[in-house]
């Protein structure tokens, strides 16, 4: 053969292959995205889990992933992996016909918060890389990350009787399961604690006498303001997320106890949501989650002053509490609100950020 007529064999080859994958490279391919845990906690692990497909005859030498994501998810370096700038993430794959590869990447989860992955740019090129082919694909994969969790004793708490095993706990109740005994019957005394057989055994009437057992409840209240000036969280990024740390530490130490435990803070909990963080005193392990999932998705921008979130507590969080106040400074309008709070018979204690 000539050569003339090999150069046009091979550029006939060259443009062939070039058609090909222009018009169904990127047909018959799936991808898939998600994350190996919904919820992690600030500084743990996670997998990042791909699985993309080839569903047709044609090889697919260099497929290319690209998508934008948060710095705050760190991906670990690996050699079918590009991270530029921890924004930029790059996957390369190469795919025999019909063949499906799933691959995992560990990423560390850096800073509370709900991500969420919508988007990447799928590409192609030919065997000569000739021409470059590509599409958008819409995903959905998202993953929620919680404070970081501190131990209970690294934290500077200025109530220490709220912590441990000699929890005081200021309510008082009669508790009709803790029977101690029996005695005369007093008026107001229900039917239905009335023992029958003393009572016929005496000729007079006899009820069961019960124990009290304790009833406790803790509002934990978090200004978000750095300082009396500042509307967001941009004086002190730091000083807020570890405020909201403290937050979580206390309230999972809490309803680890058993305690029934509240959350309140005047931020915005999401985009478009204006109303200030109202989370009623409860002690199961549901209610736990719905404090965390709460200060996962918080804005840290002022929704509300913060004496005014004290003045318009509602009577269900007041009633019957304790109040831990986790603040940076206290101005002369937060001072008259926590002072009606306690002329209210609750107790308040204050943890300064500073």
């Amino acid at each position: 053969m000539s050569a003339g007529l090999l150069i046009i064999a091979t550029l006939i080859i060259v443009y062939v292959q070039a058609f090909i994958y222009k018009n169904w490279g990127l047909r018959d391919l799936t991808y898939s995205r998600s994350f190996s845990l919904s919820r992690v906690f600030e500084g743990e692990e996670v997998q990042m889990i791909e699985v993309i497909s080839n569903n047709k005859m044609i090889p697919m030498l260099l497929l290319q992933l690209e998508s934008e994501i948060t710095p705050y998810l760190q991906f670990q370096k690996q050699g079918n992996l590009d991270i530029k700038h921890q924004r930029c993430h790059r996957s390369f794959f190469s795919l025999m016909p019909y063949t499906k590869i799933t691959r995992k990447h560990t990423v560390k989860c850096c800073k509370r918060g709900f991500y969420i992955l919508k988007s990447a740019v799928l590409s192609c090129n030919d065997a000569f890389n000739i021409v470059h082919t590509y599409k958008d694909l819409s995903l959905y994969a998202s993953i929620t990350v919680y404070p970081k969790i501190f131990p209970i004793d690294e934290l500077n708490l200025p109530c220490h009787s709220w912590m441990g095993d000699t929890i005081i706990r200021r309510w008082i109740i009669d508790d009709p399961f803790m029977i101690s005994g029996i005695r005369d019957y007093r008026y107001g005394d229900s039917m239905n604690r009335i023992n029958w057989k003393s009572t016929a055994r005496n000729g007079i009437i006899k009820v069961y006498n019960t124990d009290c057992t304790s009833n406790m409840k803790i509002v934990i209240l978090l200004n978000i303001q750095a300082s009396e000036n500042s509307w967001d969280d941009t004086t002190d990024v730091d000083l807020m997320e570890k405020a909201v740390s403290y937050c979580a530490s206390i309230a999972n130490h809490m309803v680890s106890q058993s305690i029934e435990t509240g959350f309140c803070c005047n931020c915005y909990l999401a985009e478009g949501i204006e109303n200030p963080v109202l989370i009623p005193a409860s002690a199961s392990s549901s209610h736990m989650n719905l404090i965390l999932e709460s200060m996962s998705l918080m804005h840290l921008k002022r929704s509300v002053q913060f004496h005014l979130l004290l003045d318009k507590l509602p009577d269900n969080f007041v009633r019957d509490t304790d109040f831990l106040i986790v603040t940076s400074y206290i101005d002369e309008q937060m001072k008259k609100s926590i002072q009606r709070i306690k002329d209210l018979r609750c107790n308040v204690e204050i943890l300064n950020l500073r």
